[in-house]
């Protein structure tokens, strides 16, 4: 099977839905993971009791308390773990929005069921916006880069890939365009210098 024909199979496998819905649950296991870790040291070091509630309801998040600033913080971290981890797990540029809105939808429904009501705090929709904005831009570059490293940003040196040409392959030579024979007048005038 040639180069391009093991490209188009892997784009038509990485849409596959199975694969799709087991990166869709790995990354929303992975986004809460490193809520929770991060969420239950604070409450270790702060010496508040910790409750699993708090990492799955909007409530805990609000702009009356310290605690809920703090833990608007921690989500936000939690946003840039959660960019490498969908680097990793899903790796596609194409597929950042997507997974991104996915991810804060699944949170928005979960955060209903587990606290009975619609989330009403300003800054709990404030940090799921910013953090949307994040992870899709972050998302975005970061799976670029990825996809592209091979491509730009291989650091192998020449010697060991001999197909990659090296700065001693290129000649440097006249460009026809710009050379001054294009021009009568100038021609004529250095043939008579």
């Amino acid at each position: 099977m040639d180069a391009r024909k093991r490209q188009v199979y892997k784009q038509v496998d990485s849409l596959a839905p199975k694969r799709l819905l087991s990166q869709i649950l790995l990354l929303q296991l992975v986004y809460y993971f490193i809520g929770g870790v991060l969420i239950s040291f604070y409450y270790i070091v702060s010496g508040n009791p910790f409750s699993i509630y708090v990492i799955f309801s909007w409530e805990p998040v609000r702009m009356d308390t310290t605690i809920g600033w703090t833990l608007a913080l921690l989500w936000l971290l939690d946003t840039f773990f959660s960019v490498l981890a969908m680097t990793i797990i899903v790796g596609r540029s194409k597929l950042a929005l997507d997974f991104t809105l996915t991810l804060h939808g699944i949170n928005i429904i979960v955060s209903w069921l587990v606290s009975g009501q619609f989330p009403s705090s300003i800054l709990w929709w404030g940090l799921q916006g910013l953090s949307i904005l994040l992870m899709v831009s972050l998302g975005t570059w970061t799976s670029q880069w990825r996809e592209l490293r091979t491509t730009f940003f291989d650091l192998e040196s020449p010697s060991s890939n001999s197909s990659r040409p090296t700065n001693n392959d290129y000649e440097l030579v006249d460009n026809p365009s710009t050379s001054n024979h294009n021009n009568p007048a100038q021609a004529s005038n250095e043939t008579q210098n």
